[in-house]
């Protein structure tokens, strides 16, 4: 399956990407695992990765909202994509993030509530600025220990087979 990203100025994304989602996938979460490294590649000027096909569709193709008793399978669902993820041993990932050039403080929730911030600051948008107070002033404690935290775990990106 073909994920072409939006511009070329996101090829910094290819190769973190792939560390990411092949290391989940050999800790045993169910994700696309990415066979081949077409980092610094382009299709139609964009920067592209080639991942393995799973069985099933995105849950946004099952009709799960077309009732109360559906919705609340689909919400189920994804809260258990989710909690699935945050289980998994963060050792494997955290390390192969070092071997592939990445410092691992920078991708922290913490660090990207920073850059956050700075966009706000940037654009002086007042919905930005509002969350931005908002989430300083809610931000919770830190965790006793890393997890995985994805921030495209909706719909689209969850993929349902047989219910599972």
């Amino acid at each position: 399956m073909l994920r072409l990203f939006r511009t070329r100025e996101e090829s910094h994304r290819v190769r973190f990407d792939a560390t990411v989602q092949n290391r989940v996938a050999n800790a045993g979460y169910p994700a696309p695992r990415i066979p081949s490294d077409p980092t610094d590649r382009l299709v139609v000027g964009r920067p592209f990765l080639i991942m393995q096909r799973l069985p099933g569709r995105p849950l946004r193709e099952t009709r799960a909202v077309d009732s109360p008793e559906s919705l609340a399978a689909y919400a189920t669902l994804l809260s258990r994509s989710h909690a699935l993820l945050h289980r998994l041993d963060t050792t494997g990932p955290i390390q192969a993030f070092r071997d592939a050039g990445f410092d691992p403080a920078d991708y922290t929730p913490r660090q990207l509530r920073v850059r956050f911030g700075r966009l706000a600051d940037a654009t002086n948008d007042p919905g930005l600025v509002q969350l931005r107070n908002w989430l300083e002033e809610h931000w919770p404690a830190a965790p006793e220990k890393p997890a995985l935290c994805p921030g495209d775990v909706h719909p689209a990106n969850v993929i349902v087979d047989d219910g599972r």
